[in-house]
């Protein structure tokens, strides 16, 4: 599968989308983790590939549409308040805290299908 930006706004709008998620996922990552190990970076670069799988395959592998995009810029902005207030919040001093970075992806999965699947129901629906 080959991935094709395109330079309009929606093609740009995409990018930003990703690439800010991903800029607020990896310093939410590096704040709570421990950076100074090498294993911890072959780690990181597993989760942060996996967090970040449901918002950028959708986006770059499906055709552009500025529902999907801004439909998964709201799931972003749900999901870094939600690695926020699990990961950085106050009293969160739990081992299991972390666990939010391998099931909220799964979740977001869910969304996106929905956001994808949505659109093609309602053509249906209204034929």
């Amino acid at each position: 599968m080959r991935v094709v930006i395109e330079r309009n706004a929606l093609g740009l709008t995409t990018l930003a989308v990703v690439a800010l998620y991903g800029s607020a996922v990896l310093a939410i990552m590096l704040r709570a983790g421990n950076p100074s190990e090498a294993s911890w970076w072959v780690v990181l670069t597993l989760i942060l590939g996996w967090c970040l799988a449901p918002i950028a395959v959708p986006l770059f592998a499906t055709r552009r549409s500025w529902f999907l995009t801004v439909g998964m810029a709201v799931f972003c902005g749900f999901s870094l308040r939600i690695y926020l207030h699990d990961i950085l919040g106050p009293g969160t001093q739990s081992s299991t805290s972390a666990l939010t970075f391998v099931f909220l992806p799964i979740l977001q999965w869910l969304g996106a299908a929905m956001l994808i699947g949505l659109p093609w129901a309602f053509r249906r629906i209204l034929r």
